[in-house]
């Protein structure tokens, strides 16, 4: 086979890749943006649970609302309007906002069921003493001229264990207040609405369609009470989650465009011909082409976060094209250029893939397909420079290049000395900076796009509808939902107790709502037969001025109490009290987890002594912020230990290929140098490290390796010299101005990427120009 059969071949097989790339792009790859990707998926059962309840639990699904822009008598009848409309569209299971937060349903089974629901009554409460105080209570609550108990209930439940449990089964709404039969915010400037969706929290389309429908209700809210200031606020998970994936997309597309705009104009002013622009591009675009795909096709998608990343590969890959046709001298055919360059450069693309290869091995799916498209797409952009471009280009003469005769003909090679005094104050700085400022990041919630202003303002609306996020909870075990409410239940002594010693404010739990069958049949025991317990009514009130037969309903109803079936989960369906039991019973496919949120925590440690025994196999007391930042640490301290291998088996490589360890040292020293000075910016800059900015450490390490083997290659001539210098310059102001645009992004996970590699490129640039050590004789192809 001839040269030309095989360039065509090559050309055609090119083509073909792009082709099968580009209809994987536009047909099989939705471009998702849950920021679960970017959390650590390797965890243990509970993480795992939990996790999956914050991301698809009803929580998820449970829109918080706030009308405001009139007057309080306005904004209820907006309300109860929003509310109707909400109910009527059927795309809600619950809407809440004040009005009979209980239906009359609900309400009528809680009064057939009082005397097994109430955690009042004891064994005692029907003896002939425990009805005797019972009526003394009553007697004493009918005369008092403040009393607002019903005299038409009394004879039906004396105890008033129905209004008892109304109260206690309403939902606690914080600084929540009801006026004019709907809830509002304690200045009156609010109406407060909860809605819960039926579709998916994960599912976003579907969530920007109700979002979008609520706010056309709102416009016909408006239009029908003629007040045109009206204005929704809307918070919850779902409008976070719509306003992390509108935020992810919009810094994809203006990432993408500003970057490609600026590299496109740079690289004209660098080469001034568009043929030779266009040969930069082709690497880039074919790089980012197949890398997208490459992922597409092995998770069925691509993150947004994913694509905006992508850019980086306009300051990586771009590299290789400077290099070919920064290097190439008059005369000279860009296939010999790239002959005489591929050593060099196919060493600094080994040790590039190398770092990125340890995002392969991550636990975040997130970081897999960022390493994932970084891997392929680099290796593209390298074998379309390599194989293409000298093809490309065969007839063309190098373009002018007007700088390149103020460039110097040698490195910037420092003295000893000076070299010296520049390892020794970088590592001063290094452990000055160590001493001074935390390490690490343990805040997990900073990885959100969200801007700090709208979380503020979504965490205020949930205090205020009493929805705050608890700071830990109470983790129970059961074989099914009877088994974790009866365990439930033998735990609820030692919270109170850890409730009365100042431990928590607050328990929440399913045992609270819906006792177990077993405590109800309990209940239904301890009501004596008909017949005994008119005789001990009798006795009860033989001294007490009521009529005779007055308690009739009552001995109806607690006779008919002994014959009730106990409730369970499955009978509050279609409740409002359901809503709530699907919360805090979470099943899985081997158990059914308790989840008891533990409000205003103040000491855990000391609540899992008060536990003790009680608490037992298959109940934990789990500290969310501590347990979430434990998680982040472990995976961290993985990730390091992983790009530790990486940098070994670079070390090892560099070690064979150049066979001098003063050339070898020369090489490694200044990229060494380089990551310490990025650690120390992004410290001094205030930001804590996380597994991000771990990540912008092994591009500075890749990048600055190119450098560094490049500036140390040997060369026959000044003007060679100048041209590897001229290329490198081309290509740390191209690195450093698309990392920098990511560093300005507002996503936080490109910002710590950006931040880290802008300035650890430059870093590298500047520390391998100054202790270049040039090779003494060529080196070896491989």
């Amino acid at each position: 086979m001839d040269q030309v059969t095989a360039r065509r071949l090559g050309l055609v097989l090119l083509a073909v890749i792009l082709l099968a790339a580009l209809a994987q792009l536009f047909f099989r790859t939705p471009v998702q943006t849950d920021m679960s990707a970017f959390m650590p998926h390797d965890r243990d059962r509970l993480q795992t649970l939990l996790q999956s309840q914050l991301e698809q639990g009803p929580a998820a699904r449970v829109w918080l609302l706030a009308l405001r822009g009139g007057s309080a008598e306005v904004l209820a009848g907006a309300s109860r309007l929003f509310s109707h409309k909400a109910r009527k569209s059927g795309r809600f299971s619950q809407v809440l906002n004040g009005q009979q937060q209980l239906d009359d349903a609900t309400r009528k089974l809680l009064s057939t069921y009082r005397y097994l629901l109430s955690d009042r009554l004891q064994p005692d409460s029907y003896s002939v003493e425990g009805l005797h105080r019972l009526f003394l209570g009553l007697l004493e609550i009918l005369r008092s001229p403040l009393s607002t108990f019903s005299k038409t209930l009394a004879p039906r439940d004396p105890g008033g264990e129905s209004l008892y449990l109304l109260q206690k089964l309403m939902p606690k709404t914080g600084a929540v207040r009801l006026e004019q039969g709907v809830w509002m915010d304690r200045e009156g400037t609010a109406a407060l609405l909860l809605l819960q969706s039926r579709v998916s929290g994960t599912d976003l389309d579907a969530q920007l369609a109700l979002q979008q429908e609520m706010s056309r209700w709102l416009e016909a809210v408006r239009e029908e009470t003629g007040i045109k200031g009206l204005k929704i606020q809307f918070a919850g998970v779902p409008a976070l989650s719509l306003e992390t994936r509108q935020r992810i997309r919009d810094a994809s597309t203006r990432l993408g465009a500003l970057a490609g705009g600026i590299m496109l104009l740079y690289m004209f002013l660098v080469f001034r011909s568009p043929r030779r622009v266009l040969m930069t591009a082709l690497p880039l675009l074919t790089g980012v082409i197949f890398g997208a795909a490459v992922v597409s096709l092995c998770f069925d998608g691509i993150h947004g976060i994913t694509l905006a990343f992508g850019i980086t590969l306009l300051g990586v890959a771009i590299d290789y094209p400077i290099h070919l046709l920064t290097h190439q001298h008059p005369g000279e055919p860009l296939g010999r250029t790239m002959k005489r360059i591929r050593p060099t450069l196919f060493q600094g693309v080994v040790s590039t893939l190398l770092g990125f290869s340890v995002m392969l091995w991550s636990d975040f799916p997130g970081l897999v397909q960022l390493g994932l498209f970084s891997i392929s797409g680099l290796f593209m952009a390298a074998w379309v420079t390599d194989f293409v471009l000298p093809r490309f280009g065969r007839d063309s003469a190098p373009g002018e290049l007007p700088l390149l005769q103020h460039v110097p003909g040698s490195t910037g090679q420092a003295g000893v000395r000076i070299q010296l005094v520049l390892v020794v104050l970088i590592l001063g700085l290094f452990i000055w900076t160590l001493q001074d400022e935390p390490v690490w990041s343990r805040d997990i919630r900073s990885l959100s796009p969200v801007p700090q202003e709208i979380k503020e303002q979504d965490g205020r609306l949930r205090a205020a509808m009493g929805a705050a996020d608890p700071s830990a909870v109470l983790l129970v075990e059961g074989r099914d939902a009877q088994d974790v409410l009866r365990r439930e239940e033998s735990l609820q002594p030692k919270l109170q107790k850890a409730v009365e010693q100042g431990l928590l404010r607050g328990v929440e739990s399913a045992a609270r709502l819906l006792p177990s069958i077993q405590r109800q049949q309990e209940r239904q025991s301890w009501i004596p037969a008909r017949q005994e317990l008119v005789l001990r009514l009798e006795k009860a009130l033989a001294d007490l001025p009521f009529k005779p037969g007055v308690f009739a309903p009552f001995i109806d109803d607690l006779d008919h109490s002994r014959s009730l079936v106990p409730l369970t989960p499955v009978s509050l369906q279609g409740t409002p009290l359901y809503l709530r039991l699907q919360a805090l019973l979470l099943p899985t496919s081997e158990a059914v987890i308790g989840v008891m949120p533990l409000v205003g925590s103040r000491d855990l440690p000391r609540l899992s002594n008060l536990l003790g025994s009680a608490a037992g196999e298959g109940v934990w007391v789990f500290d969310i912020p501590r347990e979430t930042a434990r998680m982040m640490a472990d995976f961290r301290d993985d990730m390091v230990r992983k790009a530790g291998w990486a940098v070994l088996a670079i070390v090892v490589l560099l070690a064979a290929w150049l066979r001098d360890w003063r050339r070898c040292l020369a090489v490694l020293l200044p990229v060494s140098l380089a990551v310490l000075v990025s650690v120390v910016a992004v410290l001094r800059l205030g930001q804590g490290m996380n597994l991000f900015h771990i990540v912008g450490l092994l591009l500075v390490t890749g990048i600055g390796l190119d450098y560094a083997l490049f500036f140390s290659r040997k060369v026959v001539s000044a003007d060679e010299q100048r041209r590897t210098l001229y290329g490198l310059v081309i290509c740390c102001l191209s690195t450093v101005t698309v990392f920098a645009l990511l560093g300005l992004s507002g996503i936080p996970v490109l910002q710590a990427i950006g931040i880290t590699v802008a300035v650890g490129c430059l870093a590298a640039f500047l520390l391998s120009w100054l202790l270049a050590r040039p090779a003494s004789q060529p080196l070896a192809c491989p």
